[in-house]
């Protein structure tokens, strides 16, 4: 697997390209991500290349903004199987309108694919807000730290009900008949994700009391049922399957064994999935202990000037395929020569080609 980065500026540029391969240099000794010295310090990218401990690939570009106008930069991240077919995609996307047509293809077919899932645009955002904590696991949607530091059985035991225990898990836990809606809307996520090659189980527990009268399980065997013909069965390498289970029918070990397991718990008690994933990030930025980073000094790779009618700003970017758009009306006016906190993130804005997808 070959991989390479490219980045393209519509605009005047200051000084030459600038680029990093060692994560830890780029970082510095003690800093992290969001106080890289590459970014606060100032100090010049080493240009250098080779085998490393910890890779990274970061370009630097420095553009000038004159007044009132706008500088465009692409950076696109090629991924290819042969280092040929590498470098001639790395030439194709040197062309700013190569990136363009991409966008506008990728917009096309964003549409048509929530089209054809009757997903709508807010929908599709909600899902990708959702998906974030199937990947990147947060204790919001997560049972307590004493449910979870319970001592259970293996995770073997999943087996006996068919679940691999190898995928991603969503559990949805719902009692109530006017619940049903939330199980619906996350099957609807389950034919999301997996039209976008993410691979999860969903599973689905009724805890209504054993009665007669199985009126909840009927609908959530419906849903899933109909949430199964739907599954698109060439979906590329996403798997995952819908399982439908009965807390009657578990041991207390399987259910405890059930919440430890899950990337998220959701609770038909709860509220809407809207409720309880916009719940999410209310908690997450409450929770954020990390210091804001430094201001940046003196730019030490940027030629000093006294004009000024023009702003000058840094854009650097590690593995990543976005575009950024700079004004300096927007930004207001900055001393040539020097960087701000706000020219730390911008390489991070982009034009999204899914209407429903949240940016980088």
């Amino acid at each position: 697997m070959w991989v390479a980065q490219v980045v393209v500026v519509e605009g005047d540029t200051v000084g030459a390209l600038q680029y990093e391969t060692d994560r830890a240099r780029f970082l510095g000794r003690g800093h992290h991500v969001r106080t890289a010295v590459s970014m606060i310090d100032g100090r010049p990218l080493s240009n250098t290349v080779g085998s490393v401990l910890d890779p990274v690939m970061s370009l630097r570009r420095t553009v000038r903004v004159p007044p009132g106008g706008t500088v465009r930069l692409v950076f696109s991240t090629i991924v290819g199987p042969a280092r040929d077919q590498v470098l001639e995609l790395a030439d194709k996307y040197s062309d700013p309108r190569v990136f363009e047509r991409a966008l506008s293809l990728a917009w096309t077919q964003a549409r048509v694919q929530l089209h054809h899932l009757g997903i709508e645009s807010d929908e599709a955002q909600l899902f990708q807000q959702l998906a974030n904590a199937v990947l990147y696991s947060d204790a919001s949607l997560r049972p307590s730290s004493e449910t979870l530091s319970r001592s259970t059985v293996d995770r073997a035991a999943l087996w006996a009900h068919g679940i691999s225990g190898d995928l991603p898990i969503v559990l949805a836990c719902i009692d109530k008949a006017d619940d049903v809606d939330i199980v619906r809307q996350l099957l609807r996520a389950h034919e999301y994700w997996r039209m976008r090659q993410l691979s999860t189980d969903v599973i689905i527990l009724n805890e209504k009391a054993s009665s007669y009268e199985q009126g909840l399980q009927g609908s959530l065997e419906g849903l899933v049922r109909g949430s199964r013909l739907r599954l698109c069965p060439d979906a590329g390498g996403a798997r995952g399957s819908i399982y439908l289970l009965r807390t009657d029918l578990l041991s207390e070990q399987d259910r405890l064994l059930l919440q430890q397991v899950a990337r998220v718990v959701l609770l038909g008690r709860r509220g809407t999935l809207v409720e309880q994933v916009t719940r999410l990030p209310r908690r997450s930025r409450a929770a954020s202990t990390i210091p804001s980073s430094p201001r940046a000094g003196k730019r030490l790779d940027v030629p000093s000037e006294s004009s000024n009618s023009s702003t000058a700003w840094a854009a650097s970017q590690t593995m990543g395929a976005n575009m950024s758009r700079f004004s300096a009306k927007d930004f207001g006016r900055h001393d040539p020569g020097s960087t701000s906190s706000r020219t730390r993130r911008s390489g991070s804005s982009c034009r999204n080609p899914d209407p429903g997808l949240p940016g980088p």
